[in-house]
């Protein structure tokens, strides 16, 4: 199966998930990589399996859940740990939303279906795609949306470095959503686009 659907991309903090949430409202199947990730990395699933071998039953809660907190302070301070991580996570992740895709194609009559995925360009998956949409915004406006969300200066640059610049993502990409203003100006570009770029 070669480029169905929409992939949806972007910087931290740039509004992947509003534009996820407004695309569901509008009729849309949406999967969430994020959510997919978290979902295999609850106890005794096999991500959470695969990450507590490598960096220690430390990393736990007290309820055995993983300390995503803690984990993300080692991994984005070390690329190399940052890199091990995704070795660990992201083929099982792949494997999730591209068979949730190939079983929308085959069942569905409909071709709204998008997956939200971070690192889509890093990872070299823009092929699975008809079109790949950028989320973006302003510098200005994602370090305040980040600090707003409780990250220190350091903590968010070491998290933007983990990423391909958004000028690269805006460049690779189809079309740019620009999420500057409000959620009604965001909804408003969405209908816009869905109108004039139909898949």
């Amino acid at each position: 199966m070669n480029g169905f659907g929409l992939g949806i991309t972007g910087g931290i903090a740039c509004g992947k998930s509003a534009v996820k949430e407004i695309l569901i409202s509008m009729g849309w199947t949406v999967l969430d990589t994020d959510e997919i990730a978290h979902r295999l990395m609850e106890p005794n699933q096999p991500n959470w399996k695969n990450i507590i071998d490598v960096f220690g039953k430390e990393i736990l809660n007290s309820d055995q859940t993983i300390n995503r907190s803690s984990l993300g302070e080692r991994v984005f301070g070390n690329s190399s740990l940052r890199e091990k991580l995704n070795q660990i996570t992201h083929p099982l992740i792949y494997q999730v939303w591209r068979s949730e895709q190939k079983r929308f194609q085959e069942q569905s009559k409909s071709n709204q279906f998008a997956v939200v995925i971070p690192l889509l360009f890093e990872k070299e998956w823009e092929s699975s795609f008809q079109k790949v949409m950028s989320v973006s915004c302003s510098e200005k406006t994602w370090r305040k949306r980040l600090i707003d969300r409780g990250l220190t200066p350091s903590q968010i640059d070491l998290r933007i470095q983990s990423q391909l610049p958004l000028s690269e993502k805006m460049k690779k990409s189809d079309v740019v959503i620009w999420n500057e203003g409000t959620l009604h100006v965001l909804e408003s570009q969405l209908q816009q686009w869905t109108r004039s770029n139909p898949l």
